[in-house]
């Protein structure tokens, strides 16, 4: 969360004179702002300083407070393609890397993968996954895939796991399209979309929602129970 005394910090920032023609406060992440947060930001939205920008930069613009998305201006920046993180990629990673499958995981956000590869997370990856379809082919205990992938970080699990269920979504509504992400492990996916319904995978993919806004709003549960239930429902979904 973005608390109200890093706000109150930009105050004397922001009635300072600018050194340069305009002055430009950015705000990353800005629908972490809690509540007083928000309201403390919101006197300077009302009442700018001359020459004081406000760059507010947020993933989740729904997240933000109505009263001060009002009064912004959107920008909407689109994703980048995966032949401009293909690109990217080559010219910014040494490491011998499938190209192609790192600029379909990285969704947009090349950067992404940058950070997964100096934490090794491309392998973690493929153990998580490894393991998510060894139990639907019943080589391994839910119970013991899920506590492995207790250990993970919460984002990096859910939003692991949520790209594959997508995959498998997508695959049932279009068969006949190229749209998957996790296209190392397209056999698997293909094959073990047609053998659980579409509803049950929105009932997992709503699972990994709810665990992934307690995570975010660090609402006290207990996670290893958690993907024991979701891990649990997998192995009874297929066949």
């Amino acid at each position: 969360q973005i608390k109200v005394s890093e706000i109150r910090q930009l105050t004397p920032i922001i009635h300072q004179t600018p050194l340069y023609q305009y002055r430009v406060i950015i705000l990353s992440l800005a629908e972490q702002l809690n509540t007083a947060a928000a309201n403390a930001l919101l006197k300077n939205l009302e009442e700018p300083s001359p020459q004081t920008l406000f760059l507010l930069i947020s993933h989740q613009s729904h997240l933000i407070p109505a009263t001060i998305s009002s009064r912004c201006q959107r920008i909407t920046i689109p994703p980048a393609t995966v032949q401009q993180t293909e690109a990217f990629l080559q010219d910014t990673v040494d490491n011998a890397i499938d190209m192609h499958l790192a600029a379909r995981l990285a969704e947009g956000a090349p950067l992404k993968i940058q950070q997964w590869l100096a934490q090794d997370l491309l392998s973690v990856r493929r153990q998580l996954l490894d393991d998510w379809f060894k139990v639907a082919k019943q080589q391994i205990d839910p119970l013991v895939a899920a506590s492995n992938a207790q250990s993970l970080a919460p984002l990096f699990l859910t939003d692991s796991l949520l790209s594959i269920l997508r995959d498998m979504i997508q695959y049932q509504l279009y068969p006949t399209q190229d749209l998957s992400r996790n296209v190392d492990y397209i056999n698997d996916i293909q094959q073990r979309s047609q053998n659980v319904a579409i509803d049950q995978l929105y009932r997992i993919v709503d699972l990994f929602l709810q665990l992934r806004k307690f995570n975010h709003q660090q609402i006290a549960v207990n996670p290893l129970l958690q993907l024991e239930q979701i891990y649990c429902l997998w192995a009874a979904k297929i066949n």
